[in-house]
């Protein structure tokens, strides 16, 4: 089975009440577009079509954003731009957030166990310090670390992961 049939097997699953006439068995043709793996054009839709998969394996997944909070400046009264629009006064400026500097776009647990997945969806997108330096301290705290570039290498490392002595044991032990 490949990635998109396993991502599309468990859409059908989760879906199965409210399309009840659609089976494993109906060509792809007729199916909603509910029931189909979302098209990836950006890092976003692969962070959101992983975290979607594991959720639907009956993990859990969090995304997490660092980039803080915008806060717009005041809007000062009786300005007009050339356009006749009121202008802001001052400039907005970002509030960093508390996160940990370098940490993963996605953090899975499964079976207890905590996976951290950096997204690297674009050709030239390469991690920065911080991000390898947060992989080396999970690594070195006996954590899990991936990086995905597309579904497909997520898929093959996700299932090497489920393969691990460390999660068979965790699986077991959660029965």
């Amino acid at each position: 089975m490949t990635p998109k049939q396993h991502y599309e097997q468990l859409l059908l699953e989760k879906h199965k009440d409210r399309y009840p006439i659609i089976s494993s068995t109906t060509p792809n043709k007729y199916w909603p577009s509910a029931l189909e793996m979302p098209k990836i054009s950006k890092a976003t839709h692969l962070e959101k079509c992983i975290k979607e998969f594991v959720e639907m394996l009956g993990f859990q997944c969090s995304k997490i954003t660092t980039s803080g909070t915008y806060v717009a400046g005041k809007k000062t009264v009786g300005v007009t731009t050339s356009l006749g629009t009121s202008s802001s006064g001052g400039g907005g400026r970002y509030i960093p957030g508390g996160s940990t500097k370098g940490v993963a776009d996605l953090i899975l647990t499964v079976y207890g166990l905590k996976l951290d997945c950096e997204i690297k969806y674009s050709k030239g997108d390469k991690q920065r310090d911080t991000q390898v330096k947060y992989q080396s301290a999970v690594e070195k705290a006996g954590g899990f670390y991936m990086i995905a570039k597309n579904f497909d290498d997520f898929y093959r490392q996700f299932m090497d992961f489920l393969e691990l002595p460390q999660v068979i044991l965790m699986k077991q032990f959660n029965k």
